[in-house]
């Protein structure tokens, strides 16, 4: 048989079909190194994935023995805060005792310092009611002749005339005794009244210096003191 010879539309059409066959070859190549590629991307994924997951697990541990010396320091800090609260209360209830003690103690001094004042004030009470007893009580008078004297300063030559009247309470020794040292008792109120100048005994407080004086200088004479010297007259000249 005689080989058939290609025509020139056969030509062509296999001219056509060549570029076709390029490109899908090209495409197929293409595919193939996308494929590759996303292999190994998955393939180097996984121990980073791996590494994530242990240092996500490490990290886990690590934040439990974090929580854990939390908890621990959490109840350290519990604790402490419970003693200290118990010594402050065992402190405040030992202030709070010896505070009640003191006051107790202040309470019991007080009450004595006032029993104490208040005896004291019954016992002043007493005395100045005995005092103003005795003092109401009147003694009996001692009067002496009238005396004619001249005063202290010469110069003025100034003349006093004077009646001075004893109080006693010693009864008739006590008068008995003015009796037997009459010439010492009118030598006292003598010496003590010529000293005296007008302007002295005319001042504010110069007749109750003078009977101070007087009474004074004859109870160094007398055994039974005598209670008081009133001056019962005075003229001065």
């Amino acid at each position: 048989m005689a080989e058939e010879t290609p025509t020139k539309d056969d030509q062509q059409s296999e001219v056509r079909r060549r570029p076709k066959k390029m490109i899908i070859i090209a495409i197929a190549g293409v595919l193939v190194i996308v494929a590759l590629g996303l292999g190994a991307v998955l393939f180097l994924k996984k121990p980073k994935d791996d590494s994530q997951t242990s240092s996500a697990s490490s990290s886990e541990k690590k934040t439990e023995g974090g929580s854990e010396k939390k908890s621990e320091k959490s109840e350290k800090a519990e604790k402490s805060e419970k003693s200290e609260k118990s010594e402050k209360s065992e402190k405040s209830e030992k202030s709070e005792k010896s505070e009640k003690g003191e006051k107790a103690e202040k309470n019991e001094k007080g009450e004595k310092g006032k029993e104490k004042e208040e005896g004291a004030a019954q016992g002043a009470a007493a005395k100045t009611e005995s005092g103003s007893a005795e003092n109401t009580e009147v003694g009996e008078s001692y009067l002496l002749k009238p005396f004619h004297l001249n005063l202290g300063n010469p110069l003025e030559n100034r003349y006093i005339r004077l009646e001075i009247s004893i109080e006693y309470k010693g009864g008739p020794e006590q008068a008995k005794e003015m009796d037997a040292r009459l010439a010492q008792l009118r030598d006292a109120i003598i010496t003590v009244a010529s000293r005296k100048t007008r302007e002295f005994l005319l001042g504010r407080d110069g007749k109750d210096q003078l009977r101070l004086e007087i009474l004074n200088r004859i109870n160094q004479y007398m055994t039974h003191k005598i209670e008081a010297v009133y001056i019962t007259d005075m003229i001065i000249e």
